[in-house]
C-alpha cells in the first residue's frame, strides 16, 4: 500500500528527486515570504503539503485539478492552500505562479 497512517509514501520519491533537480527550490520558496512566513522541511527532510503543491506547479503541473489527484486532496482543498499561500507572500498573488516558474533547475 502506498499510505502509511494517511501518508502518500509511494510519492516520497519523486520529491528526493524534484529536490536533486531544483535543490535551491525551498531557499528560492523563501525568498517569496516574510522572515516569519517561510517554510522548512519537515522532520524526515521531506516537502511540506504546502511545498509539494508549488513543486509540482513548477514542474509544470499548474492544473489544481491534477494536483489534487497526484496528492489525493480536493480540488478545494488545493485552492485553500493556494489562496492563504499567495496571501502572505511579498510578491502580487497574481504574480506568484509565474516567480514558482522562475526556480532555476540544478543542471550537472
Amino acid at each position: 500500500s502506498c499510505y502509511v497512517t494517511g501518508v502518500q509514501t509511494c510519492a516520497l520519491p519523486i520529491y528526493k528527486t524534484f529536490l536533486m533537480l531544483f535543490p535551491d527550490f525551498v531557499s528560492e520558496y523563501n525568498k517569496l515570504f516574510p522572515e516569519d512566513k517561510q517554510v522548512e522541511l519537515d522532520e524526515e527532510n521531506a516537502l511540506t503539503l504546502e511545498l509539494r503543491i508549488f513543486a509540482l506547479i513548477r514542474l509544470g503541473i499548474t492544473n489544481s485539478e491534477k494536483v489534487s489527484q497526484f496528492l489525493n486532496l480536493s480540488v478545494n482543498t488545493i485552492y485553500a492552500y493556494k489562496t492563504r499561500i499567495k496571501a502572505k507572500s511579498l510578491v502580487p498573488k497574481e504574480e506568484f505562479e509565474y516567480y514558482i516558474m522562475r526556480i532555476k533547475r540544478a543542471y550537472n
